[in-house]
């Protein structure tokens, strides 16, 4: 998954094993003339996308959590 910005709060939920960063200039105009601009993104891998959704109180995230739980888990042999 790619972010533009994620924020701290997410970040500090984050394992920094499975994020990685890359800063990118742009270049545009306008009719103030040309601007660049350097931003970050951030890359997260696949294990911290699911730590952000099963922290989430989102509806979505709840739905998908539900699911994992009662479709996916019960299928992991212990």
């Amino acid at each position: 998954m790619l972010f533009h910005s994620l924020s701290r709060d997410v970040k500090n939920r984050l394992d920094s094993g499975y994020v990685d960063s890359i800063d990118t200039s742009t270049k545009s105009k306008n009719q103030h003339g040309e601007f660049s601009r350097t931003v970050t993104l951030t890359f997260i891998g696949e294990p911290n996308l699911y730590r952000c959704i099963f922290q989430s109180k989102k509806v979505g995230a709840k739905r998908f959590q539900d699911w994992v739980f009662k479709t996916k888990i019960k299928h992991i042999p212990l």
